[in-house]
């Protein structure tokens, strides 16, 4: 089934990590058989990420921001990281909430209300640049839904990022 899949893709996938961490290939220049096995993988990621699946949908985002066995493709990372984040998983909710912010592609405008909804999703579940980003939000009157001041509410968030050991929302409490 999808999680066996899923177990499989992730161990291939790793040990292909593992030789570009280790000095013994390169993204750009895999030898014949280790882009034969990148392409195995990335097919099985597609095939878990086109059934809904969220953390195989985030992990295509990833492999297109960073170009990590595939070329790096800002349309592509974003279109899977949606996906991923409309099915739930925390990091493509933080990697949207950040292309909105931004404006890291032509095609979509700085919404930071939008941004701001993304982050609050990956902030509930623990993520903690999310948690950062919803408090300054808060405290400039972007966005989220707060109750009571704006400045306790940031404060909340702050102090989630904080307890994670941010550097900055550790300043900012």
């Amino acid at each position: 089934g999808p999680e066996k899949m899923w177990d499989e893709a992730c161990r291939r996938w790793f040990l292909l990590v593992n030789k570009v961490d280790l000095g013994k290939a390169k993204w750009g220049a895999l030898v014949k058989a280790d882009r034969r096995e990148m392409k195995e993988v990335e097919g099985m990621f597609l095939e878990l990420a086109n059934q809904g699946h969220a953390h195989a949908a985030a992990q295509l985002g990833t492999m297109f921001e960073l170009g990590k066995g595939v070329k790096i493709n800002m349309v592509e990372s974003f279109k899977w990281n949606c996906l991923g984040a409309a099915n739930g998983n925390m990091f493509a909710q933080h990697n949207v909430g950040r292309v909105y912010e931004l404006g890291l592609l032509a095609d979509v405008k700085i919404d930071l209300t939008e941004a701001s909804k993304w982050y609050l999703k990956a902030a509930e579940q623990g993520v903690m640049l999310s948690q950062l980003a919803v408090g300054n939000f808060i405290i400039r009157g972007i966005g989220a839904p707060w109750q009571g001041s704006r400045e306790t509410e940031a404060y909340k968030w702050w102090v989630k990022a904080a307890e994670q050991g941010h550097p900055q929302a550790q300043y900012s409490v």
